[in-house]
């Protein structure tokens, strides 16, 4: 099963982003907010396919305090799909 989900994942993603690339080139061209459109949209479409198509979800375990604090993520899940 983790194998499929990978390739699934491999097969739907990295088109996606190369269409993304391409539309970042000619938006980079056009100008800022264009590119930052681009930009928004490929972190949805990431968000999108890792957290709706695959349920994968995101946790993120802090407190704030007034102390220096190192923040750090658990990415295994995310890594799964790569595997």
């Amino acid at each position: 099963m983790q194998l499929v989900r990978a390739l699934l994942f491999a097969l739907i993603f990295y088109p996606g982003t190369l269409l993304f690339v391409l539309l970042g080139i000619v938006a980079g061209a056009i100008g800022t907010a264009p590119m930052l459109r681009v930009v928004y949209g490929w972190a949805h479409f990431h968000h999108w396919l890792a957290h709706d198509l695959f349920g994968i979800r995101t946790e993120i375990n802090m407190t704030v305090g007034r102390q220096q604090a190192t923040v750090t993520g658990d990415i295994q899940r995310e890594m799964e799909t790569l595997a």
